[in-house]
């Protein structure tokens, strides 16, 4: 059976005449951040942060709770505001950590790694899924 098909493809308007020319520009940090535990099919992850504790950038705020499920981090540094339910984009409701940001987008990474070629095969996957 031949395949369907036409000559020359499609070629939609690419639409960048009003910012081709403009410069970027950084996006401001948020005042605030609602992350929801549930970010895969997997199990959600366990909280591991309080109410009123401060968090920098990329701290983990939430650890696996199963084989299949993530550790969540941080994405701006601030107090945790509360861990509360909110409606997610899936449908229906959800737990979530509300930070309140500080503005100062302090960071919790750059301490280095270890090297690799020291570490054995649990450590490598524990780095890996822990990053």
């Amino acid at each position: 059976m031949k395949l369907l098909t036409f000559r020359g493809g499609v070629h939609p308007d690419d639409c960048k005449g009003r910012t081709r020319d403009a410069a970027i520009k950084g996006a401001a940090l948020p005042g605030r951040v609602l992350i929801p535990l549930e970010q895969n099919t997997g199990s959600p992850p366990r909280v591991v942060v309080k109410p009123g504790q401060y968090v920098r950038t990329g701290e983990t705020i939430a650890e696996p709770s199963a084989a299949i499920s993530v550790p969540l981090h941080a994405s701006i540094s601030g107090t945790v505001a509360a861990i509360r339910t909110i409606p997610v984009p899936y449908g229906g409701t959800g737990e979530a950590v509300e930070i309140e940001g500080d503005g100062k987008d302090a960071r919790a990474w750059g301490g280095g790694v270890a090297d690799p070629l020291r570490m054995n095969g649990s450590e490598i996957i524990r780095a890996v899924r822990d990053a």
